[in-house]
């Protein structure tokens, strides 16, 4: 069986990929904006009352309408953060494994493979992101949301190896990755955000 390429994510200056520009405009916001947001966190479009005008103003036109649901989603969870979120390179799994290293690993394990088995259709993964956002955040580790929206947009493909990879990043290291300089490289960015 092959291995599925990870998504494309263009130039990591790429200003005019829909998540980048998404993303600044969701930084641009003013926090009574943000904080409509903030209340919906999780939820889905439908579900969300009163963020629909918020959301539709800053959705890049050329986001197609399956993916809508992904990206605001992503615009809920930014807004978590009272401050200007955290930054890193790397899938969520890559942000869990940064948590699980303050945090019970048995009970992350958990909270993991619930979210990996998550449904974006059906509403659950939503609830669970938000979950481990707020975790992360509680731990002061970053998210990568550029990431996280183009991983999401994936995130039903047939194969599911968005989450095959995110599992991946997260246990990679007691895996049979031994290579200890990333885990040092990765705390030095950490800290450098």
């Amino acid at each position: 069986m092959s291995k599925q390429q990870e998504p494309k994510l263009s130039d990591e200056n790429d200003a005019d990929h829909p998540a980048s520009v998404f993303l600044k405009h969701i930084a641009a916001l003013d926090a009574g904006d943000k904080a409509i947001l903030k209340r919906v966190a999780g939820c889905t479009i439908a579900d969300a009352r009163g963020a629909m005008s918020v959301f539709y103003r800053i959705l890049p036109h050329e986001v197609p309408q399956w993916d809508r649901d992904v990206y605001f989603l992503v615009a809920t969870l930014y807004c978590l953060e009272s401050t200007s979120p955290l930054r890193h390179k790397g899938n969520f799994g890559t942000t869990m494994r940064r948590v699980r290293r303050n945090f019970d690993s048995k009970s992350l394990d958990r909270r993991m493979n619930a979210l990996i088995d998550s449904r974006l259709e059906e509403g659950e993964l939503g609830y669970r992101l938000r979950q481990a956002v707020k975790l992360a955040y509680s731990k002061n580790v970053a998210v990568d949301w550029r990431r996280l929206v183009i991983d999401l947009t994936h995130w039903s493909h047939t194969n599911h190896y968005i989450q095959q990879q995110w599992v991946e990043a997260y246990y990679g290291k007691e895996y049979g990755k031994k290579n200890t300089s990333n885990d040092n490289n990765e705390e030095k960015q950490q800290g450098d955000a």
